[in-house]
């Protein structure tokens, strides 16, 4: 995949570099879907507001976290 991808994009993605910004990913994107959970329960429980959009309970990453699933 990575071979297809570095096709077209200039400079190329390095295997470590691919593997890093997934890995930071993997830690980053659990808790901004707190965070929104959070922001969630503030708008309808203390400033009365409708949600606006709708905030996934868990996500992909979460599953691949060791002790997680």
């Amino acid at each position: 995949m990575l071979t297809k991808v570095n096709a077209r994009v200039t400079p190329p993605i390095l295997p470590d570099e691919a593997t890093r910004v997934y890995h930071s990913d993997r830690r980053l994107w659990p808790l901004l879907f707190r965070l929104e959970l959070a922001n969630r329960w503030w708008q309808n429980n203390v400033r009365r507001r409708q949600f606006e959009f709708l905030v996934p309970e868990r996500t992909t990453y979460e599953e691949a976290l060791p002790g997680r699933g």
